[in-house]
């Protein structure tokens, strides 16, 4: 049972970092096979440019305050049929989740290396999905 293959989005995960200079690094994961359950479970890294002076370098990385940002996406493509028999294809790529990652707890990981489940945040509004029928008529 279940949704049909052609119903299942792709889901892949980009991950942002503000580095010491203030320009915003990003790196995605590639998209994984459409699955009710997806496990993303890939590799990412962001290459930080500090500088020539490595004691400068080793003390700007020391002293980061900034976060890590890993944003949930999913990815559809959408036919909608228009007029004359044609038909568009529009293509979304939408939020489900984000979760923050302080700097130094990945400095002070063993070999700068988190691993693991993480919680989610999600949207208040996940657009472009409809609501489960709540059984029973009860409210949330």
């Amino acid at each position: 049972h279940g949704l049909p293959q052609g119903f299942l989005p792709q889901v892949f995960v980009e991950m942002c970092l503000e580095d010491v200079d203030g320009n915003v690094l990003r790196c995605e994961t590639s998209p994984v096979a459409p699955s009710t359950d997806p496990d993303i479970n890939q590799m990412l890294s962001l290459t930080l440019k500090l500088g020539h002076d490595l004691d400068v370098a080793k003390d700007a990385i020391k002293s980061f305050r900034g976060t890590l940002a890993f944003s949930v996406f999913d990815d559809v493509t959408i036919r909608e049929p228009e007029r004359g028999g044609e038909t568009r294809l529009r293509h979304q790529r939408r939020l489900l989740g984000r979760f923050e990652l302080p700097w130094a707890t990945l400095y002070h990981a063993p070999k700068c290396n988190v691993k693991g489940h993480f919680r989610v945040a999600q949207p208040m509004v996940t657009c472009g999905y409809q609501a489960s029928p709540i059984p029973n008529g009860s409210e949330r």
